[in-house]
């Protein structure tokens, strides 16, 4: 108890760990959780971040290493073992299902990329492995097959998969088809998509000559995307 009492830092957070995990109380310190403690402070996990990561799951620390799957699964995405996402993909292929991250990966080929372009995806943004297939999926679908752009396009712009679906994708992309069918705008979708809330009405639809029609559809295709959630979410 003392020695988890130094690894988790604080009683409460040990006693919310033990209560997840109550087989850390009948293991042996030496040859397993003094082991693991080490296993993971190789891969950076100290101090704070040693005990948010716990947090989310006290089980990792029955362990003192990686699965070859894992281990290869962080090292396509962050060669250099860097980044600020580093430690959170380290998490998430510790304490996910293998089969449901190697999944995800195959949806993003099986939405255009190739395997190499899904590794770069990837790196450029992590953050893409944290989202369901479902919401990778229909994003990837609004972008290729609605406003047709190549799938690589997401690669240019890979923050486009990490934005809200029904607050900003589809209301926006709805407002961005109706300014180049009025006057065949440059506009760049990836500029429209990733503004603020505020400075995409004070810009594009406040700033545009047929704003009050702009911001009608924009009301309207808020209300039918909020809508089509609330009617799969029943479902």
């Amino acid at each position: 108890m003392e020695f988890l009492k130094t690894v988790f830092q604080s009683q409460d957070v040990l006693v919310k760990g033990l209560v997840r995990e109550p087989r850390l109380l009948i293991c042996n310190s030496e040859k397993t959780l003094k082991p693991s403690l080490a296993f993971w402070k190789g891969w950076g996990f100290c101090g704070a971040e040693l005990v948010n990561f716990l947090k989310v799951n006290p089980a990792v620390l029955l362990h003192t290493s990686l699965t070859p799957a894992r281990v290869d699964l962080i090292h396509k995405i962050f060669p250099d073992n860097k980044g600020k996402m580093f430690k959170y993909i380290v998490n998430a292929a510790t304490i996910s299902c293998m089969e449901t991250l190697e999944a995800k990966i195959e949806n993003l080929k099986l939405c255009g990329l190739s395997t190499e372009e899904t590794w770069q995806l990837l790196r450029a943004s992590p953050h893409v492995i944290f989202r369901s297939k479902e919401d990778v999926s229909e994003k990837m679908s609004i972008l290729v097959n609605k406003m047709e752009l190549p799938a690589t396009y997401v690669m240019q712009h890979p923050r486009l998969l990490n934005i809200s679906l029904e607050k900003t994708m589809k209301p926006r992309c709805v407002v961005w088809q109706k300014i180049k069918s009025i006057d065949d705008s440059d506009l760049s979708l990836s500029r429209v998509l990733s503004m603020p809330e505020a400075r995409f009405v004070r810009k594009i639809i406040k700033g545009h000559p047929e704003s009050k029609t702009l911001l009608k559809i924009y009301e309207n295709a808020i209300s039918d995307a909020s809508n089509c959630k609330k009617s799969s979410t029943k479902a």
